[in-house]
């Protein structure tokens, strides 16, 4: 059974920008080992005709476990209820949690890299002929940060607080996303671990290097982890259908697993499949080393049509020792390594994981769909950003483009493709 984590590895507290000391608070957030604590939950999530589209994301059902049955016998049982078998459903798996991991003191070995050392700069001349959001599926965000708040995605069609679904999506007061969070679902999307909060501030700012302002680019919370980054498979499935039905061009995922799920995969291909640009990261390794994907596949980064991304030490420097690789499954390096970033109540961390390169990734994507002559098909963009990567001789053979993050490089291989479209 998978076991799913965040991808960061540690942080230290900054309070207003000045250090005030090493906290205790995320550590090891990448999968160490062979997925050895896994908690089966007590429901099975089951498809009756094979699933099309978003039902693979939000259109199963849901069946309890009852005590001492196992998750066949419960869907068996279930289904005789009804008249039907198992030769009537398409598939099925046992719902699991999301566990965050051990926690550890760390230091810093070298001062904090910002979003100016991701390999990204400034444009001369952005135009943006559209705006793009980014759903950041994770532990929340805090809604309220300061450098954030103005990024921060917007439900116009709900009233805020009413109580009732003003919009019709099927989702109430859901004005800054939704929360699917295991026993804290709902309308609040705060964060309650850091993490999510941290990886928006990374979109963010990769963003605004870039030259997109907070009417360009928009965050969408989308809530599946609690405290300690602990959520649910059917948190994450509903997440992902939540972000695409009500409009995210990207989804980033900081988050992963090595136990493979048909309901993810085909969720993550239907996402896609919708147009939405999908990254996720590569994985933080084994026991702090990292792993060779191809062989050792982490999902959903491994779904077909998502963009893998593993986390490099510095602009041109070499794979972090945790990150996972694959010349055949990951795409390009960003950076990843002590990234300092917004954490909740106007504070200010330092995170390291392939978590933290992703979003580097996502927010680049999401400026190359805003300044896009017309907007690009995934397909355009997974082409752009391996095409247009800058070569780096450590990741030659390591990853599919054998380079890093330049968004400069997709952006001219984007308008090449789009300046020879009919």
């Amino acid at each position: 059974m998978p076991h799913f984590r965040s991808l960061s590895f540690l942080i230290f507290m900054v309070r207003f920008g000045s250090l005030v000391g090493l906290l205790l608070v995320l550590s090891g957030c990448g999968v160490e080992g062979k997925p050895t604590n896994v908690e089966p939950l007590d429901k099975v999530l089951y498809s009756g005709p094979a699933p099309e589209g978003l039902s693979s994301c939000d259109g199963f059902q849901v069946v309890s476990i009852e005590p001492g049955q196992t998750a066949k016998e419960a869907i068996v049982s279930h289904l005789a209820a009804e008249g039907k078998t198992l030769n009537d459903v398409a598939f099925y798996e046992q719902n699991r949690r999301i566990k965050a991991p051990s926690e550890k003191f760390t230091e810093l070995t070298q001062v904090p890299q910002r979003v100016q050392g991701m390999g990204v700069s400034v444009s001369s001349s952005l135009t943006v002929n559209r705006q793009a959001v980014v759903a950041v599926t994770d532990g929340g965000v805090d809604v309220n940060h300061i450098e954030l708040k103005d990024w921060i995605y917007v439900n116009s069609g709900e009233i805020p607080g009413n109580g009732i679904d003003d919009d019709g999506n099927g989702f109430i007061d859901d004005v800054n996303g939704y929360s699917f969070a295991p026993n804290n679902g709902g309308s609040s999307v705060q964060d309650t671990n850091n993490h999510g909060t941290h990886v928006s501030g990374i979109v963010k700012r990769t963003a605004e290097a870039l030259g997109m302002s907070s009417s360009d680019l928009k965050i969408m919370p989308v809530k599946f982890m609690n405290t300690g980054s602990d959520g649910t498979l059917e948190g994450a499935l509903r997440s992902i259908g939540y972000a695409v039905r009500n409009g995210a061009d990207v989804i980033n995922a900081s988050w992963g697993s090595y136990g493979y799920s048909e309901f993810l995969d085909h969720c993550v291909q239907a996402a896609v499949a919708e147009g939405v640009t999908f990254v996720a990261a590569a994985g933080n390794g084994i026991n702090g080393t990292g792993v060779n994907n191809d062989s050792y596949p982490i999902w959903p980064a491994r779904v077909t049509g998502a963009i893998s991304v593993a986390a490099i030490m510095s602009v041109g420097g070499n794979l972090t020792s945790f990150s996972n690789y694959g010349v055949g499954s990951v795409h390009l390096g960003a950076l990843g390594y002590q990234i300092e970033s917004t954490i909740p109540g106007n504070q200010y961390g330092v995170m390291s994981g392939t978590s933290m390169a992703a979003p580097a990734v996502a927010g680049a994507v999401a400026t190359l769909i805003a300044t896009a002559d017309s907007k690009p098909t995934t397909s355009e963009i997974t082409t752009s950003l391996v095409q247009g990567a800058a070569a780096n001789t450590y990741l030659a053979g390591k990853v599919i483009s054998g380079g890093e993050l330049s968004y400069s490089g997709s952006k001219t291989v984007l308008d090449s493709i789009q300046s020879t479209l009919p």
